[in-house]
């Protein structure tokens, strides 16, 4: 009864291993998840802050309203920020923000410095036109013609940012999908070696033990009927 003692013990040990291990794994990839889901929110919205930046540079290279003005210049300083802010956390986190460690493989970063010129070159054109007054642009054609370049450049760049970030944007997605179905695939792994140490304990524990009680009851079953034949027997011998 010791061995098999001893094996319990170890096979328990050896489930509660595992199911520690399987519920880390569970944790770990719940937490990645959470990460590149940010991770590719984020880099989706970089998109459409540029399409922001875009459309409200192009209202201030029209209007003549200072209102419209004041506040689609407000919009555009914000929209500017917020976006460089984003396109450094990306490339290297920012709590703020909202990445801790951004997962960027080689691939990824190769795409970020195939968008570096576009970037630079939105930023430039962007942070010029954010930097007018409407006092001083009201009447100054060559101010309005500035914007007006400054506005070509951001919509001759914008699709190629656009259409770079659009392939970043994709490869998160699918190494967040790999990186799913890896945590998946061990959640998977560790049920099925609890499952097999379930019926190997079952096989080589729970089974031997359970015969050895059918024995230990057969040979009480065996012994008291043999101790009622002999009282009957006694019994018997007495009357007589």
């Amino acid at each position: 009864m010791r061995r098999f003692r001893t094996t319990y013990i170890v096979a328990l040990i050896i489930i509660g291993i595992f199911v520690i291990l399987a519920e880390t794994a569970v944790q770990l990839g719940f937490t990645a998840s959470e990460e590149d889901a940010k991770l590719i929110n984020i880099a989706g919205r970089q998109r459409t802050l540029v399409q922001k930046i875009t459309k409200s540079s192009f209202i201030l290279s029209q209007t003549n309203s200072i209102d419209t003005f004041q506040t689609y210049k407000k919009e555009l300083a914000e929209s500017i920020d917020l976006w460089q802010k984003s396109h450094q956390a990306l490339l290297k986190g920012d709590m703020v923000i909202g990445i801790k460690n951004p997962k960027n493989s080689p691939i990824i970063l190769q795409k970020y410095q195939e968008l570096q010129p576009f970037y630079e070159k939105i930023q430039s054109a962007a942070a010029m036109i954010a930097a007018n007054e409407y006092s001083l642009v009201v009447g100054d054609e060559a101010k309005k013609q500035e914007i007006k370049t400054n506005v070509g450049i951001l919509l001759e760049n914008e699709a190629k940012y656009t259409l770079i970030m659009n392939e970043i944007v994709d490869l998160y997605e699918k190494e967040a999908k790999g990186r799913t179905d890896t945590t998946a695939l061990i959640a998977w792994s560790v049920g099925i070696v609890i499952l097999g140490v379930l019926v190997l304990l079952a096989i080589f524990y729970f089974a031997p033990v359970s015969k050895k009680l059918e024995d230990f009851v057969e040979e009480i079953e065996r012994k008291n009927k043999k101790l009622q034949e002999s009282e009957a027997e006694l019994r018997r011998v007495t009357e007589e």
